[in-house]
């Protein structure tokens, strides 16, 4: 399951960031390379607690694996997830970048990703 393409200012221009959800990772995608120095990167939903990012693959990837399923039960019920991005080189740093994406009509997508499995 794919979110729209959103597009987010990395500190030396924009750069396209998008959700894909599976069995059991969320992944997001950018064009940027990512900044883990600072350990803030994550995603809230409705202004809840931060869930961190597990870990930076490809150097512009990030992806979320612990706590999966308590987040996915998060989008069913949420309206807005807000990722929490940073993005390298940006020196002196920029500060974290955020994306917000609209969680209307997850429900319905995730009950037919499950359908097809």
């Amino acid at each position: 399951m794919f979110t729209p393409v959103k597009s987010v200012d990395d500190g030396q221009g924009q750069t396209a960031v998008s959700l894909r959800l599976d069995a059991t990772r969320l992944h997001v995608t950018t064009n940027s390379n990512i900044d883990a120095e600072f350990g803030d990167l994550g995603i809230s939903v409705d202004g809840k607690e931060m869930v961190m990012v597990d870990s930076v693959v490809r150097e512009t990837n990030v992806v979320f694996e612990t706590g999966v399923p308590a987040l996915v039960d998060q989008f069913i019920a949420g309206r807005s997830a807000t990722l929490q991005l940073r993005f390298w080189p940006t020196w002196p740093t920029t500060g974290p970048k955020t994306v917000e994406f609209s969680l209307i009509g997850f429900s319905r997508a995730h009950q037919q990703m499950k359908d097809c499995q």
